[in-house]
């Protein structure tokens, strides 16, 4: 057993030295690491909170997650290794187990109770032992001999291979339903569980989603989610989580919804519920100096998100506290409210944060309630925080990027001269542990809950404590939800044990524990037995929105209970407002939206429009295709009224349009007139609908919002037909928004139909206009050749080619297209480094910011969104303000050196012979969404893929240094650095 000297403790009276009286530090002060002494001083509090130091090194090097096992003991994950890992290859991260021999709240010395460990991020207490996540797997680690030190290693997930550590698999978590759940870490996006003597199971797919973990199966599953670095639940089995630029993230619905069928497009099942990316604020109480000053005043690095659930501060409790280290800060935001179906938060704080420090190598990247209801920060405590890539590769040679790599610190914040409660062991009988569940403080009730399970493991057991639960009358409703789940969980495994004996805990339940029955009901549908759906039923509807939201989202309603969910759902007009509750409605009305629609609209919901209602009614019109007798229900809504384009019918008709040839309907206008429809067939009346729908489209005196609803319809006509009135649509005549929906319409003909249009209009269009049109004759396979030798004839500028074109199209498997290509544009230098080297000039020539803007506008705004010019396909680049003008000239022409996996290209090609450029944005069971260059967004069914891969590069083309000029390099850094032109 290997130990650590013991911590000098720290004097009480630094403690009161007021913070205001720390001047900001100077550069030499900098270069060295404070005294834990004196950066305690550095910190400032907003409330009448202290922050108290309960470890520093030599017991901890590097803190990153600290976790209490059911002794009370604590360790803590030492992530040495960071950023680049030992020499030669050799791993340094460690767990240390932290003793505090007194009991003073401060921990003396320390024993290393696991070495020699790969970039350990995540701890979290199981059977004895800790699961840790490291960089490549999910271990289990285990003193079995008790010689203090862990010689059991077991892997349980493997497969996890990330670019970098910033993006490796973190924050296990226990959920209320018993298994763990993982943050992706961003790059995760295939891993194998392991079990003990079976080896490695079949590959799973989680890209772009969390993870969850069954203790009892050894199953992984896709999780709601796509955090990196910090989540958590808050007491309600919420799951929130972090990732750099979005503070707070939120799973609002689970996985499975995403598979349920329903949608036409299924919903991302998590949304950000605080301000992120160049919308959120961060108050440091110095400029700091990392390359994240890039976001200067915003979120850059947000992690270790953590929602306190202690009983210490009762007035903070599910608040949820993120740290961003480049700050030296904890932002804390309020206890999340209801927003329809979702949540919605704000940070606390009016031009402050909750914890801020004066000391730049004061690097707060944890936080965690403790069993004692402290806030604990882990304080990785380094000079340079951003991973090393993200720096040049001059800076990196010349600096020590691990300085610091021997210092770290843990602090707790409690309120001002407080005592909290000495930290004791779970109760080791089954009775003191269910009191536990109740207690008011979660680790109590998370450690009872997770104890009481690992008791369970022979049926015997499981039968005693499923009696004992049973008998039990929890005082409060956060004992009712522990106790229902475990319940739960454990009943599951047993046959004949239902829920009987607890249904009493299900009446006149809270919002959020209304929540948490319809949960249980969905994962064990035969927990309540003939009950089921009646408890979900009277539940759901005392829950509110979010409950009636998930009770819909987990079930496909019966056939018995059709009338019954259409009635519900039409009475529910605010609910339908919601495109949460929008989505749940689809995915239990499958098969029957076509009714629901006909019952909408003989009430109230007809009189008037609204966004919502379009879009919710062209999804119910999309639905109702893939049922004949659903479709005619839906198309017997068309007979009111009939030959009276109502606001409404336009959303039909363009749902149809949709779901129709997914349906294997064909298009809309040959469904309706091929063949000729019989007299009194209801399709005869779509042909003159459209028509009418033609008219208005080309009316500039009709309404610009009917005009809009109508324009859509186009796409329903043969291009004979629809082209002309495109034309006149694209003309420059038009307004703004008319000519956008009618070129958005063009593009659904394809390039090879539409390039004699696209070739006509292209002189006196627009320069945005421009960029779209080559962008669409570019992204063809069919027009890209003819488009290229136009431009080698002088027919077509080369110049309407953005710097992102040039270097896709020099990257093409084809050798006719890479030959004129290269041909058209000068490849770019493969030497980077010699590139920057040549281009140093313009980091201290003056530059003209006005001709920089005009440099950003021709080269720049295709793939990103400055000060509100460009379009946002990759990372907004809003406040590069406060950025070093070296560090942005090295982001500009080598923009491969340091690209985030979510940042990363792909080519996607298609089987009706498309090949695809851009940025993933979205991914489900059942599709892709791709965020292309100039804006452009498209939705590809994975059965239309043929081969989908990552460049492994940026989107930002290599090779800007072709179309610009030294001083235009000074132009542009001058604009994005807001500097003020000088006046002649």
């Amino acid at each position: 057993m290997s130990s650590s000297s013991g911590m000098p403790k720290l004097r009480r009276s630094s403690i009161l030295i007021a913070a205001a009286l720390i001047p900001a530090a100077s550069a030499e002060e900098r270069a060295g690491a404070w005294e834990p002494d004196r950066t305690l001083a550095s910190i400032e509090l907003d409330g009448p909170y202290e922050a108290r130091p309960v470890a520093a090194e030599p017991l901890v090097f590097d803190p990153v997650e600290i976790a209490w096992d059911a002794t009370g003991s604590a360790y803590v994950a030492d992530m040495i290794d960071y950023p680049l890992g030992g020499p030669g290859g050799k791993h340094l991260s460690r767990i240390q187990k932290l003793i505090d021999a007194n009991g003073d709240g401060v921990f003396d010395r320390a024993e290393t109770f696991a070495s020699d460990l790969d970039h350990p991020q995540g701890l979290l207490p199981h059977r004895g032992g800790l699961i840790v996540t490291t960089r490549t797997q999910v271990l289990f680690l285990e003193d079995k001999d008790g010689d203090g030190t862990a010689e059991i290693r077991q892997r349980l997930i493997a497969g996890f291979n990330p670019s970098f550590s910033q993006l490796q698999v973190s924050s296990p978590r226990w959920g209320p339903d018993g298994d763990v759940y993982f943050n992706n870490g961003l790059d995760t996006t295939q891993v194998h569980p392991v079990k003990e003597g079976a080896g490695e199971a079949r590959k799973i797919d989680v890209a772009r989603h969390n993870l969850r973990w069954d203790p009892q199966t050894g199953a992984v599953h896709p999780a709601s989610g796509f955090g990196q670095y910090g989540g958590g639940f808050d007491d309600w089995g919420r799951h929130y989580f972090s990732s750099n630029r979005s503070p707070v993230m939120f799973a609002v619905v689970p996985y499975e919804t995403t598979t349920a069928g329903g949608p036409r497009e299924p919903r991302q099942p998590w949304e950000d519920i605080v301000p992120h990316g160049p919308d959120s604020r961060l108050f440091p109480l110095q400029i700091t100096h990392t390359t994240s000053d890039a976001h200067s005043g915003t979120n850059t690095s947000a992690c270790g998100l953590t929602v306190y659930r202690g009983d210490l501060m009762p007035e903070l409790r599910g608040g949820i506290f993120v740290c961003d280290p480049t700050g030296q800060l904890i932002t804390r935001f309020r206890k999340p409210e209801p927003a329809g179906s979702s949540l919605k938060s704000g940070r606390v704080g009016e031009l402050t944060e909750f914890f801020r420090s004066r000391d730049e190598w004061c690097r707060p990247v944890n936080l965690t309630t403790g069993p004692d209801g402290a806030l604990y920060v882990c304080d990785i405590y380094r000079q340079y925080i951003d991973h090393a890539r993200f720096f040049p590769d001059d800076f990196v040679k010349k600096h020590d990027m691990r300085s610091g790599e021997h210092h770290g610190r843990i602090w707790k914040i409690v309120p001002k001269g407080a005592n909290p409660r000495a930290i004791t062991a779970a109760s080791e009988d089954i009775p003191g542990l269910i009191t536990w569940l109740t207690h008011e403080n979660a680790w109590q009730r998370e450690t009872a809950q997770r104890v009481l399970r690992e008791k369970a493991s022979d049926p015997g057991s499981a039968r005693a404590i499923v009696a004992a639960l049973a008998a039990s009358k929890p005082a409060n409703a956060l004992g009712k939800l522990h106790t229902l789940w475990l319940h739960a969980t454990l009943a599951s495994r047993l046959p004949g044990e239902k829920a009987a004996p607890l249904l009493a805990l299900t009446e006149g339940a809270s919002p959020e524990l209304a929540e948490n029955i319809v949960l249980i009901a969905h994962r064990y549908p035969g927990y309540f037995g003939d009950r089921t759906h009646e408890i979900v039923t009277v539940t759901a509807a005392a829950g509110g929105f979010r409950a009636r939201m998930l009770a819909l989202a987990g079930t496909r309603a019966a056939p018995d209970g059709i009338e019954a969910a259409i009635t519900s759902i039409t009475n529910s007009a605010e609910a339908l407002e919601d495109p949460w509750f929008q989505n749940a409605v689809l995915i239990h009305l499958q098969g029957h939206s076509g009714r629901l629609v006909s019952e909408l609209l003989k009430g109230p919901y007809a009189s008037s429009p609204s966004s919502f209602k379009t879009s919710f009614l062209r999804e119910l019109a999309a639905a109702a295709t893939k049922d004949r007798r659903d479709l005619h229900l839906l198309l017997e809504s068309l007979r009111h009224q009939p030959g009276e384009l109502l606001w409404w019918k336009p959303a039909l008709l363009e749902g149809l349009a949709l779901g129709l040839p997914q349906s294997g309907l064909g298009l809309l206008s040959a469904f309706a007139a091929d063949p000729p429809p019989p007299e009194g067939d209801i399709r005869s009346e779509i042909p003159a609908l459209l028509a009418q729908a033609g008219h208005i489209i080309s009316d500039p005196a009709a309404p610009i919002e009917v005009r809009l609803a109508c324009i859509p319809l186009l796409s329903q006509q043969a291009y004979a037909t629809a082209g002309p009135v495109l034309k006149i649509l694209l003309s420059g005549t038009q307004a703004a928004p008319v000519s956008e929906a009618a070129f958005t319409i063009l593009r659904r003909y394809g390039a090879p139909t539409t390039a004699p249009l696209l070739y006509e209009i292209l002189p006196g269009s627009s320069p945005s206009l421009r960029k779209e049109i080559i962008t669409i004759l570019g992204n063809d396979p069919g027009t890209l050749p003819d488009l290229l030798e136009r431009m080698d004839r002088g027919e077509v500028p080369k110049s309407l080619v953005d710097a992102e074109a040039r270097w896709r199209f020099l990257q093409s498997p084809d050798e006719k297209i890479k030959a004129l290509a290269s041909k058209l544009f000068e490849r770019p230098a493969s030497d980077r480094v010699a590139v920057i080297e040549s281009y140093q000039p313009a980091t201290t020539a003056k530059g003209d910011p006005g001709k920089g803007g005009e440099v950003f506008s021709q080269l720049c705004t295709v793939c990103h969104s400055y000060q509100g010019r460009g379009i946002a396909v990759g990372p907004d680049i809003s406040d590069v303000r406060a950025k070093d003008k070296a560090a942005l000239l090295n982001d500009i022409l080598d923009p491969n050196r340091m690209i985030e996996a979510r940042w990363s290209a792909y080519r996607i090609e298609t089987r009706d012979g498309r090949t695809l450029v851009g940025i993933v944005a979205a991914e489900s069971a059942a599709s892709v969404v791709l965020k292309m260059p100039g804006g452009l967004t498209e939705t590809i069914a994975r059965a239309d893929i043929t081969r989908m891969g990552s460049l492994d590069a940026s989107l930002m083309p290599v090779g800007l240094e072709a179309g610009i000029s030294i001083q235009q390099m000074a132009d542009l850094l001058a604009f994005l650095r807001g500097e003020t032109a000088t006046k002649p």
